[in-house]
């Protein structure tokens, strides 16, 4: 595998990683129709070098993909609310997909830019001001919709400091379980899974190094 075509999970809270489940078909709002159609930046300054890496695993993933997110920081920019709901029907969530691509040794590599959007006048309510929520990647054994999906992000202060994430894993939800297309965001701490379980997991660990300028 050289790279990955992108999308993603359920639960996550963001409309951004909601939005990477159905990528490929573009993303929706909640209002039902398409997301605006933001500006990506053309010359990224604030860009990170992605590393994932896998230990122990029961396997090899054959997809590898993720988002990008971003969020807009002053919502006022956004049309207005709907008058008989007054539900902001527009979402300040955007995602840009990330390609990865498998390294000699075994690791993933991928570029992201914190700055990956424009801000711009979009909607005519002034400038809309985007910042970096940090990447969300989800690994799966097979490039399909019945294997389980190994989720793991980094927030934007890991983004920025180098800090890695590291999450483990049950292997025995490998490659799939009775749940189609399960989403598993695993556990920081193997001590959080019962005494039985603790030696019979495996890791995903998320870093990021900044670029050199």
């Amino acid at each position: 595998m050289t790279e990955s075509k992108p999308s993603a999970r359920h639960n996550i809270v963001t409309i951004a990683s909601m939005c990477l489940l159905v990528l490929m078909g573009g993303c929706s709002d909640r209002s039902g129709g398409k997301v605006p159609s933001y500006k990506q930046n053309p010359a990224p300054i604030e860009q990170y070098n992605l590393t994932v890496a896998v230990e122990n695993a029961p396997g090899p993933f054959d997809l590898v993909e993720g988002l990008m997110q971003y969020r807009i920081t002053n919502p006022e920019c956004l049309p207005p609310a709907e008058s008989f709901s007054g539900v902001q029907m527009t979402s300040q969530f955007y995602g840009i997909p990330i390609e990865f691509s498998r390294l000699q040794d075994g690791t993933y590599a991928a570029v992201v830019a914190a700055d990956g959007l424009e801000d711009a006048d979009y909607f005519g309510r002034g400038i809309c001001h985007w910042e970096p929520m940090g990447p969300l990647v989800q690994m799966r054994a097979a490039d399909n919709k019945v294997d389980a999906r190994f989720i793991i992000s980094l927030s934007s202060v890991k983004l920025a400091s180098g800090e890695p994430e590291r999450k483990h894993y049950k292997r025995d939800n490998y490659p799939r379980i009775k749940i189609a297309d399960y989403p598993d965001t695993g556990k920081s701490d193997p001590g959080e899974f019962d005494e039985e379980i603790r030696g019979k997991v495996f890791s995903i660990t998320l870093k990021s190094k900044e670029l050199t300028k």
